[in-house]
């Protein structure tokens, strides 16, 4: 609690802030140090553009570990994605959830107000060497190919009114 911006805070009000954000992005772990004392410190549950070492990340084997896969985007951002696929941006990994906002067991891996919704062939992308990934908090990571997952790995693809954008094209 050395932080300048940490000043005034107690534990107790960093473990409610970890403890109540919607999206679970964080964690608090505790190592005992050289000298045997304890220290607490607060994890990242993914990583967004910076990289952060030992991130717990539990590699998918199978696709029936992750049976529907949605990342959620804007449908302004179509045209481009479906050409050049899925991209990770300026993150480390390509984020999605394992269902729409709001579904049972979802709190994090697309914003709340996406309007388009991608469904990934895990499956047909594991087949061909893609790697997915969980985070603690439940989101579903894969750094695709080169930083892209292609839209062949495109299951469907949906407005918010369920119009499907694919057959569309």
């Amino acid at each position: 609690m050395r932080h300048p911006k940490l000043t005034g805070k107690t534990f107790g009000d960093i473990r409610s802030i970890v403890d109540s954000n919607d999206k679970q992005r964080f964690t608090l772990i505790q190592e005992i140090q050289e000298n045997g004392m304890p220290v607490w410190l607060i994890r990242a549950n993914q990583g967004h553009s910076m990289e952060v070492k030992e991130l717990e990340l539990e590699k998918i084997t199978d696709p029936a570990q992750i049976p529907e896969v949605i990342h959620g985007t804007y449908v302004r951002y179509w045209k481009n994605i479906r050409s050049q696929g899925l991209s990770k941006m300026n993150r480390n990994h390509i984020h999605c959830a394992t269902g729409r906002f709001g579904d049972s067991g979802v709190k994090s891996g697309m914003r709340k107000n996406c309007d388009l919704f991608i469904y990934i062939n895990v499956a047909r992308a594991m087949e061909d060497g893609i790697e997915f990934y969980r985070s603690a908090n439940g989101v579903i990571l894969t750094s695709g190919v080169g930083g892209f997952l292609n839209p062949k790995y495109f299951l469907k693809v949906v407005d918010m009114n369920e119009n499907d954008l694919i057959s569309q094209d």
